[in-house]
């Protein structure tokens, strides 16, 4: 991304240029060759083009971004040192498109901004599934919805979120993870409720989602702090229902029976 504002500032400062040299229009310049005048002025349009031709030069194999730039845009040999030059004005244009801003912003302030948990941000805000926001940070994410908020989600929580469909699948945070309660043999954890689920976590057992109506059950019976940490998610049991393992205890589902907790 540094190297598209380095080409971006140093083809146009940033403007949306409707002429150039010869023939040259928009941010990144685009010459005629490039596309019809209307694409090479559309901004997404401009800015998929410089995407797809650095990816086409394989920008996993790049180090610099002012080379990166200068391969892209391809000036004469004697320019093509001013993209590197450009880098700290455009790493400064690049950390004010990405900053947080709204609820995202506000929870990010909370949180303690760049210096707290959360840390650095890593892309501007973009749009999540199922209608909402999200921005990446270092540490983790920060989500919205407008039915339930900003929540930052992080840590072991978040890779099962994204690793099992994430927002689709179990909607958005409804909390921020916090500490959960201690199980039996005083294993402790983190849980985070989402809007169609909780995930639980605790060192030895690892994240498992619990929904539906094993959730109910669950929830019913005391928590972690009586039938202990998920050890796996739910499964089909091989006869019509489900079934998901805890430490202390199993959960069956059948349409029939509804949800049955049995101690261990």
């Amino acid at each position: 991304m540094l190297a598209m504002f380095e080409s971006g500032w140093v083809e146009s400062h940033m403007n949306n240029l409707g002429c150039g040299q010869e023939t040259s229009v928009g941010v990144f310049q685009l010459q005629d060759f490039n596309g019809s005048y209307a694409q090479r002025k559309d901004v997404v349009y401009s800015t998929n083009w410089w995407i797809n031709t650095a990816n086409s030069l394989g920008i996993q194999n790049y180090h610099d971004a002012g080379t990166l730039a200068a391969d892209v845009e391809r000036p004469r040999e004697d320019l093509r040192g001013r993209y590197g030059e450009a880098q700290s004005t455009a790493q400064n244009l690049m950390n004010q498109a990405m900053q947080p801003y709204g609820e995202i912003g506000a929870k990010y302030a909370a949180l303690g901004g760049a210096g707290g948990e959360v840390g650095p941000l890593v892309r501007a805000e973009e749009a999540a599934k199922m209608g909402g926001r999200f921005q990446l940070f270092k540490n983790g994410i920060i989500i919205w919805s407008a039915d339930t908020g900003a929540h930052w989600i992080h840590g072991d929580i978040l890779t099962k979120f994204w690793a099992t469909n994430s927002e689709t699948a179990w909607g958005f945070p409804t909390m921020d993870e916090l500490a959960a309660h201690a199980a039996p043999d005083g294993t402790t954890g983190r849980y985070q409720y989402f809007q169609n689920a909780l995930f639980l976590w605790s060192e030895p057992t690892g994240t498992h989602i619990i929904h539906g109506e094993i959730l109910k059950a669950f929830e019913a019976n005391g928590r972690e702090a009586a039938l202990g940490y998920p050890i796996t998610d739910e499964a089909d049991d091989g006869h019509g229902g489900r079934v998901q393992q805890f430490q202390n205890a199993t959960i069956d589902w059948t349409a029939a029976g509804g949800a049955v907790v049995t101690k261990k």
